[in-house]
């Protein structure tokens, strides 16, 4: 049998460069413009002349807003934390407990019209109980009604000031019952105490004045 002879590797080579493309007329140079479009060359550098070369012209970076400042502190704001801090030793004797009570009502005389009203108001009627020359009792059943209208007069401006110093300047529901609410108990203390006025000083007054 005779053998079967190959041949040499350069032959072969040629006989496969020869072969007939089995790709269509101009797919290498297509493939290679594909190639050249979609390589990634290095941020900051060019291709000039096939060689990588740094890019004058860097891109540029997307800047980064810088932090929000921190609000300075003010005196007002160090007073304040301080004097949370020692909130409980603020008053350390009894004469600072009378002057800070005073300034409470000092405070809600000046500023609450509600409240001038209900000491006027109270100072006619006690002052009615002694020209009527009524009993102690019932001196001390007045005295002590015009005392509830008052306190829950202070009560209610307490409460508008703590809602005001916690939500501020602002609308919220919450805040809204707990003033209403607050304001309701004065409207019901109010309305109790002229009802108990009217029952102890109007059947004196009728026979004081005859009737």
């Amino acid at each position: 049998m005779r053998p079967v002879s190959l041949p040499p590797p350069s032959t072969a080579l040629s006989w496969r460069r020869k072969s007939p493309q089995r790709f269509p007329k101009g797919w290498s140079s297509q493939r290679a413009e594909t190639e050249k479009r979609t390589k990634v060359r290095p941020i900051g550098q060019t291709s000039v002349a096939g060689m990588l070369v740094p890019d004058p012209t860097p891109p540029t970076l997307r800047e980064v807003p810088p932090p929000l400042p921190r609000p300075q502190e003010t005196d007002v704001h160090r007073r304040g934390r301080r004097l949370r801090v020692g909130a409980w030793k603020v008053a350390g004797d009894l004469p600072a407990s009378f002057r800070y009570a005073a300034q409470g009502l000092a405070y809600g005389f000046a500023s609450q019209r509600n409240f001038r009203i209900h000491v006027i108001t109270g100072a006619v009627v006690f002052l009615l109980g002694l020209w009527l020359r009524l009993s102690l009792d019932r001196l001390a059943v007045l005295v002590l009604t015009v005392a509830a209208v008052l306190v829950l007069e202070l009560l209610n401006t307490a409460t508008e000031a703590v809602v005001d110093l916690a939500i501020g300047r602002q609308y919220h529901p919450l805040a809204r019952i707990a003033k209403d609410c607050a304001a309701a108990a004065v409207l019901v203390a109010a309305l109790s105490s002229m009802m108990i006025a009217l029952l102890l000083l109007v059947p004196p007054l009728l026979t004081r004045l005859g009737f």
